[in-house]
């Protein structure tokens, strides 16, 4: 009792503020979590729609597989051994697969 006399002014401030918040965002705030303008029918796939015409503008050489700077690239790739497959379910018990 006597930690909440001593904060009681701390206590109340912090009531206070969460109130504040609560009111605001209720009563006060105009933007809620959805907007209906952003779900319209035609701005659903504009955006996938401009991108698509942009890479279909794009126009690729293909001689550049062909000139000497690419020919003398060298492939660093290390091939991946083939490893032993585990359980069929690893979270099953053990003993029963």
């Amino acid at each position: 009792m006597e930690s909440l006399s001593k904060n009681k002014g701390v206590i109340l401030l912090a009531v206070l503020i969460i109130l504040v918040i609560f009111v605001y965002n209720t009563f006060l705030s105009t933007s809620g979590l959805f907007s209906t303008s952003d779900l319209s029918t035609p701005s659903i796939g504009t955006e996938v729609l401009k991108m698509s015409e942009d890479l279909q503008a794009v126009n690729f050489d293909q001689q550049i597989f062909s000139s000497p700077g690419f020919l003398l690239l060298t492939d660093f790739s290390v091939d991946v051994p083939e490893r032993p497959v585990g359980r069929t379910n690893p979270f099953g018990n053990i003993g029963q697969n």
